[in-house]
């Protein structure tokens, strides 16, 4: 199956140093320690939790008030300047 087969030295150095220039960085194993350690607890999954629905919650409340405005004094002071700059 293999007999013509030429082992090319060059290919399998590139391959040898690809796995130790991985195997040399230590940013991703303390990153990936950091993340385990301080966001695979209890109290960082409740808190991400909160925070989700707190974000959602303001975002619907955002759209009700944009979709029903509350009327207040600036609108009849935005009426009074558009009818202002329409009869110039």
């Amino acid at each position: 199956m293999s007999v013509d087969l030429v082992p090319n030295s060059k290919f399998y150095m590139e391959v040898r140093m690809g796995i130790q220039r991985h195997c040399d960085d230590t940013a991703k194993p303390d990153f990936a320690r950091f993340i385990h350690e301080h966001f695979y607890t209890p109290n960082w999954t409740l808190t991400a939790l909160f925070g989700a629905v707190l974000a959602i919650a303001l975002t619907v409340v955002q759209t009700y008030y944009t979709i029903f405005p509350i009327p207040g004094d600036c609108d009849g002071l935005c009426n009074h300047l558009t009818k202002a700059t329409q009869l110039k």
